[in-house]
This record gives structure tokens, sequence and C-alpha cells, in this order.
């Protein structure tokens, strides 16, 4: 798990096309708190978070190289009951933020991804 770890941290600040190309994951499970365009003021001294048009162009990014995963998919695959052919990911956000229901979940809705959602 700490490589996987390590992969999702750089994701954060380097180039998604980039990792992508680098690396070769059976199954990505990037992770955020939320995304917004407007601060958020109390969480900004705890991490950082991506803006919309970012979020939106490393989830085509994404689609691109791999496809949407859901939760039982992955459970399937870590299992060994399916074959994770072509690779795919699955989102992961923590926190249950007010911004997951407002902006992230209406953008993964609009274009086909599933996500996993731990609320607080």
């Amino acid at each position: 798990m700490g490589a996987k770890s390590s992969f999702f941290r750089l994701s954060r600040s380097l180039n998604t096309e980039w990792l992508i190309k680098k690396t070769s994951p059976d199954v990505l499970l990037p992770y955020s708190h939320l995304v917004s365009d407007e601060p958020v003021p109390h969480v900004e001294n705890l991490y950082s978070f991506k803006g919309v048009r970012a979020f939106e162009k490393d989830l085509d990014i994404l689609l691109k190289h791999f496809r949407p995963l859901d939760l039982m998919d992955v459970l399937a695959i870590h299992r060994k009951e399916k074959r994770n052919d072509p690779p795919g990911f699955l989102f992961t956000f923590d926190d249950g933020l007010r911004q997951i229901h407002e902006v992230v979940a209406p953008i993964l809705k609009r274009k086909g991804v599933n996500a996993v959602f731990f609320i607080n």
C-alpha cells in the first residue's frame, strides 16, 4: 500500500498524464477531500484541493486510459473473482464535505464515473 499511497500523493502535485504513462497499476484509487473553485476556510490549513477545471482535466485523462469501476468491481478484482482488463479506477472522497454534493457529484454523474464517499 505504501507505493500506491506515494503514487496518489505525487498525483496531486505532478502532471496526471505523465504519471499514467510512467506507471501501470491494476486499479487506481485516487482520493481527495473536495473540489472547489472557492476558498474553504475550515480546511485551508489541513490540505490542498483542486479546482473544478483541474479535477475535470484529471478525470478526462483517467477516462482516456482507464475504465471507471464501482466498489463491487474493485472488491471482485481484489478477491481475484474478476479480471481487471482494461485497468480501471475508482475515486474516493473523505470527510463528506458540502462540495462533494454540490460540485463533485454532478461532474461524476455527467461523466458516468462512480465514486466512494466516506462520511464523518
